[in-house]
């Protein structure tokens, strides 16, 4: 009786796997079915920014930043390409004042990301800014 249960347990653990693999074969997970967020924003792109870090050492440390900011709109994109000047301009004030102490770490960097939202949306009102991307960050 036990040798039956066995095999009763085993064959249906085989049915529940060849089950499992034609589902897979038949119905293939293709990558743009994936459950992903759908793609909303655009692009624009800050031309690189190389600053001098606040500082009373001997020894002068830089920041090169390269940043990329999000729009939500082709038109909040065109404004933002405009201001590109007053953005690079306010940019460059708050980067200066840094020291290198305020960029050490992970907290560092998501407090320059949410400066640097802060005050491209106080530049571009009422266009708000949705992210700002880091490409590149080296501090020297």
């Amino acid at each position: 009786m036990l040798l039956y249960q066995t095999l009763c347990t085993q064959k249906r653990i085989l049915s529940f796997l060849l089950l499992m693999i034609l589902t897979v074969v038949a119905h293939p997970l293709r990558c743009d079915e994936a459950q992903t967020a759908p793609f909303t924003g655009i692009y624009v792109t800050i031309p690189e920014i190389l600053v001098n870090l606040h500082g009373n050492e001997k020894r002068n440390h830089f920041l090169k930043l390269s940043i990329t900011l999000e729009a939500k709109s082709t038109e909040d994109a065109r404004y933002m390409n405009d201001a590109m000047p007053h953005l690079i301009d306010q940019f460059q004030i708050y980067l200066r004042e840094l020291r290198i102490d305020d960029l050490m770490g992970a907290e560092g960097l998501l407090l320059l990301k949410q400066q640097l939202v802060e005050r491209s949306n106080a530049v571009l009102s009422p266009v708000k800014v949705v992210s700002v991307l880091f490409r590149e960050i080296l501090v020297q």
